[in-house]
């Protein structure tokens, strides 16, 4: 099974589409197909977008964790990102990305590369502060966690 999501594309685009997909909602397609032709399609797709349009394409894949496999492209209200080896869906949040940023900068320099060698292996002291996920602790400078 094929699941193509579409955000702000052409109507031709979409079009071509529903002749080998059914489209269940606006920019949303499912369809059954071969590889070859899910690869004709997301090429097809991808030469099509516009500057701020974009594409998910999530298509079964047996031996992977999920069953399945996401691709993206272009613009999206949400990304792929891959953590341990799984593909998971990320959304922008502003205001968290604000915070994480204002507490990475108060973190002085030095503890900032010590924590830079330690999470990334990074040895160079220009690297931007690590971005952490919410549910992670950290060790503050004195020894105690937060999260």
């Amino acid at each position: 099974m094929t699941i193509l999501i579409l955000e702000k594309v052409p109507e031709s685009l979409r079009g071509e589409l529903t002749r080998w997909m059914l489209e269940v909602k606006a920019g949303v397609f499912v369809g059954t197909m071969t590889a070859t032709v899910r690869e004709k399609l997301w090429d097809k797709t991808i030469e099509s977008l516009r500057t701020h349009s974009g594409a998910l394409l999530i298509h079964s894949l047996p031996d992977s964790e999920w069953g399945f496999h996401l691709r993206h492209h272009g613009s999206l209200s949400r990304r792929i990102v891959e953590r341990d080896g799984l593909q998971l869906i990320e959304r922008d949040h502003p205001d968290r990305d604000k915070a994480l940023r204002k507490l990475a900068a108060s973190i002085p320099a030095s503890l900032r590369r010590e924590l830079l060698q330690k999470v990334k292996g990074a040895t160079s002291a220009t690297c931007p502060p690590p971005s952490l996920p919410e549910s992670k602790s950290v060790e503050t400078h004195n020894g105690d966690s937060e999260r």
